[in-house]
């Protein structure tokens, strides 16, 4: 699916998959842009809305799988039925509190 075609089906309201992309997880054509997943990288927590049309939690899942690097914390979590707007929604003290614990799990560890 083409950027712009990928652009109309959101306008559109339509529900994504992840066969709607070969593009996932994110790459770019750019070689300074490319990821290189099986490198260490820095900490990583994914938080996905449940019910986000925007960006899937199964897209997110994808990116969450796509970093191999055995020794880098990573962690990925679904927050329930919550939209892309998880910020800027009631509940989201309790996100707040799930990353606030998060970090200091991961702080706790090094």
């Amino acid at each position: 699916m083409s950027g712009a075609s990928l652009r109309r089906s959101l306008a559109k309201g339509k529900v994504l998959s992840p066969s709607d992309s070969a593009e996932w997880p994110r790459t770019s054509n750019k070689a300074h842009e490319k990821i290189d997943f099986t490198e260490t990288h820095w900490t990583l927590l994914l938080i996905a809305g449940g019910s986000d049309h925007v960006i899937p939690a199964s897209f997110n899942r994808k990116d969450f799988d796509a970093y191999q690097h055995v020794g880098s914390q990573k962690d990925y979590q679904v927050s329930g039925k919550r939209t892309h707007y998880i910020c800027a929604r009631s509940g989201r003290e309790e996100v707040a509190s799930y990353v606030a614990d998060w970090m200091a799990t991961v702080v706790a560890k090094q």
